[in-house]
């Protein structure tokens, strides 16, 4: 019998994250578990450029982040998360793209799911870089 996080690897072809605002750092990447390699970005304030990478992903690193996306259901956040109280502040988004190319898309304004620590700590922990 196959475990859950083998199955959805073949689920998922890309997720696209990003998290920041105008005053302060922002991350962006891509993941492409087909390919096993990310895109990482980093910027200033601002949305300054700052630095890009290329970073290859072992399969169990893979395998523990696909583990975690379905241990917090991923699936089953709201597509938007909104603070309407604070104008300025983090925003973020969210895209998975599944091997049929259907996608899930969610979105934010500092406001965040309940499990939004632990998918950033996945990030973090899959790629080796701050997310978050």
């Amino acid at each position: 019998m196959r475990e859950k996080g083998y199955r959805m690897k073949h689920k998922i072809k890309t997720l696209k994250a990003f998290v920041g605002g105008f005053m302060g750092p922002s991350y962006k990447v891509k993941i492409n578990l087909e390919t096993e390699f990310a895109i990482y970005n980093v910027s200033d304030s601002g949305y300054i450029p700052k630095d890009t990478e290329t970073i290859e992903l072992s399969k169990e690193k893979i395998e523990t982040f696909l583990k975690t996306l379905e241990t917090i259901k991923i699936d089953k956040w709201k597509k938007n998360y909104e603070n309407t109280y604070v104008l300025d502040g983090t925003s973020w988004n969210l895209e998975i793209t599944f091997g049929n190319n259907k996608k899930l898309s969610f979105t934010g304004n500092n406001a965040y799911p309940y499990q939004w620590k632990t998918f950033c700590n996945s990030i973090q922990k899959l790629l080796g870089k701050t997310f978050g």
